[in-house]
Protein backbone atom coordinates (compact mmCIF):
# COMPACT_ATOMS: atom_id res chain seq x y z
CA UNK A 1 0.00 0.00 0.00
CA UNK A 2 1.52 3.20 -0.57
CA UNK A 3 1.19 6.68 1.09
CA UNK A 4 1.36 9.69 -0.20
CA UNK A 5 3.41 12.70 1.32
CA UNK A 6 1.98 16.14 0.63
CA UNK A 7 4.77 18.34 0.81
CA UNK A 8 3.87 21.75 2.52
CA UNK A 9 6.14 24.62 2.09
CA UNK A 10 7.22 26.27 5.21
CA UNK A 11 8.63 29.90 5.13
CA UNK A 12 11.90 30.23 6.85
CA UNK A 13 11.72 33.76 8.16
CA UNK A 14 9.03 35.27 9.73
CA UNK A 15 6.91 37.72 7.84
CA UNK A 16 8.61 41.31 7.88
CA UNK A 17 5.68 42.76 9.47
CA UNK A 18 6.45 40.22 12.59
CA UNK A 19 9.94 41.17 13.02
CA UNK A 20 9.67 44.90 13.60
CA UNK A 21 8.38 44.65 17.45
CA UNK A 22 11.55 42.20 17.96
CA UNK A 23 14.21 44.47 16.01
CA UNK A 24 12.66 47.65 18.01
CA UNK A 25 12.78 45.30 21.52
CA UNK A 26 16.07 45.03 20.71
CA UNK A 27 17.09 48.44 19.88
CA UNK A 28 15.27 49.73 22.93
CA UNK A 29 18.00 47.22 24.67
CA UNK A 30 20.94 47.90 22.90
CA UNK A 31 20.17 51.66 23.83
CA UNK A 32 19.44 51.01 27.88
CA UNK A 33 23.01 48.88 27.83
CA UNK A 34 24.89 51.76 25.49
CA UNK A 35 23.22 54.33 28.22
CA UNK A 36 24.02 52.00 31.87
CA UNK A 37 27.86 51.42 30.43
CA UNK A 38 27.95 54.91 29.93
CA UNK A 39 26.47 55.76 33.30
CA UNK A 40 29.06 53.16 35.02
CA UNK A 41 31.77 54.51 33.21
CA UNK A 42 31.35 58.41 34.30
CA UNK A 43 30.66 56.85 37.68
CA UNK A 44 33.56 55.19 37.52
CA UNK A 45 35.43 58.21 36.77
CA UNK A 46 33.57 60.35 39.57
CA UNK A 47 34.49 57.43 41.99
CA UNK A 48 38.27 57.71 40.97
CA UNK A 49 38.29 61.78 41.36
CA UNK A 50 35.86 61.12 44.84
CA UNK A 51 39.05 59.16 46.17
CA UNK A 52 41.42 61.60 45.02
CA UNK A 53 39.53 64.14 46.86
CA UNK A 54 38.77 62.37 50.07
CA UNK A 55 42.85 62.10 50.33
CA UNK A 56 43.33 65.41 49.96
CA UNK A 57 41.10 66.09 52.28
CA UNK A 58 42.08 64.37 54.88
CA UNK A 59 45.42 64.74 54.21
CA UNK A 60 45.64 68.88 54.51
CA UNK A 61 44.03 69.20 57.29
CA UNK A 62 46.00 66.48 58.96
CA UNK A 63 49.07 67.89 58.00
CA UNK A 64 48.33 71.37 58.62
CA UNK A 65 47.43 69.76 62.40
CA UNK A 66 50.41 67.77 62.47
CA UNK A 67 52.62 70.90 61.51
CA UNK A 68 51.06 73.62 63.89
CA UNK A 69 50.53 71.18 66.89
CA UNK A 70 54.76 70.90 66.38
CA UNK A 71 55.26 74.44 66.04
CA UNK A 72 53.72 74.94 69.33
CA UNK A 73 55.47 71.98 71.07
CA UNK A 74 58.89 72.89 69.65
CA UNK A 75 58.56 76.77 71.08
CA UNK A 76 60.70 76.96 74.33
CA UNK A 77 58.53 80.17 75.10
CA UNK A 78 55.53 80.23 73.20
CA UNK A 79 53.90 83.79 72.72
CA UNK A 80 50.52 83.04 74.47
CA UNK A 81 48.62 84.65 71.70
CA UNK A 82 50.40 83.31 68.82
CA UNK A 83 50.16 79.80 70.67
CA UNK A 84 45.93 80.57 70.85
CA UNK A 85 45.78 81.57 67.36
CA UNK A 86 47.76 78.09 66.40
CA UNK A 87 45.07 76.25 68.54
CA UNK A 88 42.28 78.19 67.03
CA UNK A 89 43.58 76.81 63.30
CA UNK A 90 44.07 73.16 64.77
CA UNK A 91 40.22 72.91 66.07
CA UNK A 92 38.80 74.54 62.72
CA UNK A 93 41.03 71.67 60.85
CA UNK A 94 40.35 68.87 63.31
CA UNK A 95 36.38 70.18 63.19
CA UNK A 96 36.62 70.09 59.00
CA UNK A 97 38.10 66.82 59.26
CA UNK A 98 35.84 65.82 61.28
CA UNK A 99 32.78 67.07 59.32
CA UNK A 100 33.48 65.04 56.02
CA UNK A 101 34.34 61.81 57.99
CA UNK A 102 31.16 61.80 59.34
CA UNK A 103 29.71 62.49 55.69
CA UNK A 104 31.86 59.23 54.26
CA UNK A 105 30.20 57.43 57.32
CA UNK A 106 26.72 58.10 57.18
CA UNK A 107 26.89 57.84 53.07
CA UNK A 108 28.33 54.49 54.09
CA UNK A 109 25.38 53.29 56.23
CA UNK A 110 23.16 54.72 53.88
CA UNK A 111 24.57 52.46 50.80
CA UNK A 112 24.54 49.42 53.52
CA UNK A 113 21.17 49.95 54.53
CA UNK A 114 22.33 50.16 58.12
CA UNK A 115 21.04 54.04 58.74
CA UNK A 116 18.18 53.26 61.35
CA UNK A 117 16.77 56.09 62.85
CA UNK A 118 17.16 57.87 66.58
CA UNK A 119 14.09 60.10 66.94
CA UNK A 120 13.23 62.94 69.58
CA UNK A 121 12.34 66.03 69.89
CA UNK A 122 14.92 68.38 68.18
CA UNK A 123 14.78 71.99 68.77
CA UNK A 124 15.17 73.75 65.19
CA UNK A 125 15.96 76.95 66.60
CA UNK A 126 18.89 76.00 68.62
CA UNK A 127 20.48 73.43 65.96
CA UNK A 128 20.62 76.31 63.30
CA UNK A 129 22.09 78.45 65.94
CA UNK A 130 24.57 76.36 66.61
CA UNK A 131 25.77 75.28 63.18
CA UNK A 132 26.45 78.75 62.43
CA UNK A 133 28.65 78.93 65.03
CA UNK A 134 30.66 76.53 63.59
CA UNK A 135 31.06 78.51 60.57
CA UNK A 136 31.11 81.59 62.82
CA UNK A 137 35.18 82.10 61.25
CA UNK A 138 34.13 81.73 57.59
CA UNK A 139 31.09 83.24 57.25
CA UNK A 140 33.39 86.08 58.88
CA UNK A 141 36.28 85.60 56.55
CA UNK A 142 34.15 85.96 53.50
CA UNK A 143 32.37 89.00 55.16
CA UNK A 144 28.93 87.45 54.25
CA UNK A 145 25.51 89.09 55.75
CA UNK A 146 23.35 86.30 57.19
CA UNK A 147 19.72 86.31 58.12
CA UNK A 148 18.24 83.82 59.95
CA UNK A 149 14.60 83.00 61.22
CA UNK A 150 12.47 80.18 62.47
CA UNK A 151 8.96 79.97 63.67
CA UNK A 152 6.48 77.20 64.86
CA UNK A 153 3.72 76.55 66.70
CA UNK A 154 2.53 78.64 69.82
CA UNK A 155 3.91 81.99 70.84
CA UNK A 156 6.80 83.46 72.38
CA UNK A 157 9.74 81.28 73.07
CA UNK A 158 8.11 78.19 71.88
CA UNK A 159 7.60 79.60 68.73
CA UNK A 160 11.30 80.78 68.05
CA UNK A 161 12.78 77.48 69.43
CA UNK A 162 10.76 75.52 66.74
CA UNK A 163 10.22 71.76 68.49
CA UNK A 164 10.09 69.33 65.80
CA UNK A 165 10.04 65.36 66.47
CA UNK A 166 13.17 64.00 63.68
CA UNK A 167 16.27 62.30 63.92
CA UNK A 168 18.50 65.00 65.61
CA UNK A 169 21.62 63.54 64.06
CA UNK A 170 20.84 63.39 60.77
CA UNK A 171 18.60 66.69 60.53
CA UNK A 172 21.88 68.15 61.97
CA UNK A 173 24.30 66.72 59.22
CA UNK A 174 21.72 68.00 56.57
CA UNK A 175 21.31 71.33 57.62
CA UNK A 176 25.52 71.34 58.26
CA UNK A 177 26.17 70.34 54.49
CA UNK A 178 23.58 72.76 53.14
CA UNK A 179 24.69 75.78 55.13
CA UNK A 180 28.46 74.47 54.08
CA UNK A 181 27.51 74.33 50.62
CA UNK A 182 26.06 78.20 50.92
CA UNK A 183 29.24 79.63 52.36
CA UNK A 184 31.48 77.62 50.18
CA UNK A 185 29.75 78.54 47.20
CA UNK A 186 28.66 82.25 47.63
CA UNK A 187 30.83 85.33 46.41
CA UNK A 188 33.13 87.28 49.39
CA UNK A 189 30.26 90.26 50.90
CA UNK A 190 27.35 88.05 49.79
CA UNK A 191 24.35 87.18 51.55
CA UNK A 192 22.81 84.21 52.67
CA UNK A 193 18.82 83.62 53.84
CA UNK A 194 17.83 80.77 56.24
CA UNK A 195 14.20 80.62 56.92
CA UNK A 196 13.01 77.20 58.95
CA UNK A 197 9.31 76.86 60.12
CA UNK A 198 6.12 74.50 60.13
CA UNK A 199 3.83 74.53 57.51
CA UNK A 200 0.47 72.02 57.59
CA UNK A 201 2.63 70.02 60.31
CA UNK A 202 5.80 69.70 58.33
CA UNK A 203 9.46 71.66 58.99
CA UNK A 204 10.05 73.38 56.03
CA UNK A 205 13.84 74.95 55.88
CA UNK A 206 15.04 77.14 52.89
CA UNK A 207 18.60 78.36 52.45
CA UNK A 208 19.15 80.55 49.81
CA UNK A 209 23.07 82.16 49.04
CA UNK A 210 23.85 84.68 46.25
CA UNK A 211 26.75 82.63 44.83
CA UNK A 212 27.43 81.95 41.29
CA UNK A 213 24.66 79.91 40.88
CA UNK A 214 24.10 76.08 38.92
CA UNK A 215 23.64 75.69 35.31
CA UNK A 216 20.58 73.87 34.19
CA UNK A 217 23.02 70.86 32.98
CA UNK A 218 24.84 71.27 36.33
CA UNK A 219 21.24 70.75 38.03
CA UNK A 220 19.99 67.67 36.18
CA UNK A 221 23.49 65.82 37.76
CA UNK A 222 22.78 67.19 41.39
CA UNK A 223 22.38 64.26 43.39
CA UNK A 224 24.87 61.99 40.94
CA UNK A 225 27.44 60.51 43.87
CA UNK A 226 30.76 61.75 43.61
CA UNK A 227 29.59 64.58 41.30
CA UNK A 228 31.26 67.93 41.55
CA UNK A 229 30.61 70.98 39.62
CA UNK A 230 34.43 71.38 39.11
CA UNK A 231 37.04 69.10 39.38
CA UNK A 232 40.38 68.27 38.43
CA UNK A 233 43.55 70.71 38.97
CA UNK A 234 40.92 74.04 38.33
CA UNK A 235 38.80 73.09 41.31
CA UNK A 236 37.84 75.89 43.17
CA UNK A 237 35.89 74.97 45.95
CA UNK A 238 36.93 72.19 48.68
CA UNK A 239 34.62 68.87 49.26
CA UNK A 240 34.14 65.59 47.70
CA UNK A 241 30.76 65.44 46.08
CA UNK A 242 29.12 63.36 48.48
CA UNK A 243 27.09 66.76 50.41
CA UNK A 244 23.80 66.95 48.27
CA UNK A 245 23.65 63.62 47.69
CA UNK A 246 23.91 62.72 51.22
CA UNK A 247 21.02 65.13 51.88
CA UNK A 248 18.84 63.22 49.59
CA UNK A 249 19.45 60.20 50.48
CA UNK A 250 19.24 61.07 54.44
CA UNK A 251 15.50 62.84 53.41
CA UNK A 252 14.80 60.03 51.63
CA UNK A 253 15.09 58.21 54.89
CA UNK A 254 13.04 60.05 56.89
CA UNK A 255 10.23 60.95 54.14
CA UNK A 256 10.99 64.28 53.14
CA UNK A 257 11.89 65.88 50.07
CA UNK A 258 14.55 68.75 48.81
CA UNK A 259 14.46 71.22 46.00
CA UNK A 260 17.01 73.08 44.18
CA UNK A 261 16.78 75.95 42.30
CA UNK A 262 19.02 77.84 40.62
CA UNK A 263 20.39 80.02 37.62
CA UNK A 264 23.90 81.14 36.24
CA UNK A 265 25.16 84.22 38.29
CA UNK A 266 21.59 84.27 40.72
CA UNK A 267 22.79 82.25 43.33
CA UNK A 268 21.13 79.12 44.79
CA UNK A 269 17.76 78.54 46.78
CA UNK A 270 17.45 75.01 48.63
CA UNK A 271 13.95 74.13 50.19
CA UNK A 272 13.56 70.82 51.88
CA UNK A 273 10.09 69.60 53.57
CA UNK A 274 10.46 66.76 56.19
CA UNK A 275 7.20 65.48 57.90
CA UNK A 276 7.11 64.77 61.82
CA UNK A 277 8.31 61.63 63.14
CA UNK A 278 6.30 59.26 65.14
CA UNK A 279 8.01 59.75 68.76
CA UNK A 280 8.85 56.59 70.78
CA UNK A 281 7.09 55.91 74.12
CA UNK A 282 9.72 57.37 76.06
CA UNK A 283 9.12 61.12 74.62
CA UNK A 284 8.95 62.71 77.52
CA UNK A 285 12.23 61.48 78.94
CA UNK A 286 14.16 61.85 75.75
CA UNK A 287 12.62 65.41 75.24
CA UNK A 288 13.94 66.51 78.30
CA UNK A 289 17.16 65.66 77.47
CA UNK A 290 17.11 67.84 74.67
CA UNK A 291 18.95 71.17 74.97
CA UNK A 292 15.78 73.32 74.53
CA UNK A 293 15.90 75.50 76.36
CA UNK A 294 19.36 77.52 74.84
CA UNK A 295 19.19 81.15 73.48
CA UNK A 296 16.51 81.36 70.65
CA UNK A 297 18.42 81.49 66.57
CA UNK A 298 19.16 85.35 65.99
CA UNK A 299 17.48 87.19 63.71
CA UNK A 300 21.56 88.61 62.99
CA UNK A 301 24.16 86.64 61.30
Amino acid sequence: MSRSIRSTAVPTHPASDDMEPLRQQNRTLYRQLRELNHRLEEEGRSKSQFLSNVRNEINNPLGAIIGLADRIARADRPDPARARSFAQLIHDEAAGLSFQMENIIVAAELEEGQAALDISTVCIGSLLDEVLGRFARRISAKQLKVTARTGGHGRGERRALLLFPTDARKIGLIITNLLANAIEFNVRGGEMEIEAGEVSGWLRLRICDTGAGISREGLKRLYQRFHQLSRGPSKLHRGHGLGLCLCKGLLDLLGGEITVTSERHEGVQVTITLPPAELPDDTPARAANEQIFRSPLSAEG
